[in-house]
């Protein structure tokens, strides 16, 4: 359990500083969550007693998905500028609508299948192109948390 510090003031960037650092086992890359499992960021810097969360929402951040009903992955979660988050390469076989939960897929090393994600908020399909795009809104927990769960994995000796 953390505690948020601060979050970042560029709007660009979407970042929070959180009071756990490599002194409580966390490591970059690992996945941060509030609630029952709603992933918001990963770990991007740690020092000894703080740690860089980059959120979900962050342009540069991208996370592997999919639909909570899936077996495989549906595509490449990416941050639009800081506002929104985006689905990418779903393939036009793939039926999304709105409402949908996302979910993480399990591919990302140290980030388990099933952390939820957020739903589907509109799909964006052209017939003409090979893949579509879905908007993902974000759960309200994930909004504003003073408090994270970071997913620490025990490093075998």
């Amino acid at each position: 359990l953390a505690k948020v510090i601060s979050q970042s003031p560029d709007d660009m960037s979407k970042s929070l500083l959180i009071d756990r650092g490599g002194d409580s086992g966390v490591r970059i890359g690992q996945p941060v969550v509030v609630g029952d499992g709603i992933i918001i960021g990963k770990i991007i810097q740690v020092k000894k007693t703080m740690a860089t969360v980059l959120l979900l929402a962050d342009s540069k951040s991208k996370l592997a998905v999919t639909i909570q009903t899936a077996k495989e992955s549906l595509g490449i979660l990416e941050g639009d500028r800081g506002l929104s988050m985006i689905i990418t390469l779903i393939p036009q076989t793939q039926i999304i609508t709105n409402g949908t939960t996302i979910i993480t897929s399990g591919l990302e090393p140290g980030i388990r299948r099933g952390l939820v994600v957020g739903t589907v908020d509109s799909v964006s399909q052209d017939n003409q192109q090979q893949f579509q795009t879905a908007n993902i809104k974000s759960m309200s927990a994930a909004r504003y948390p003073l408090f994270v769960q970071v997913i620490v994995t025990q490093v075998e000796s």
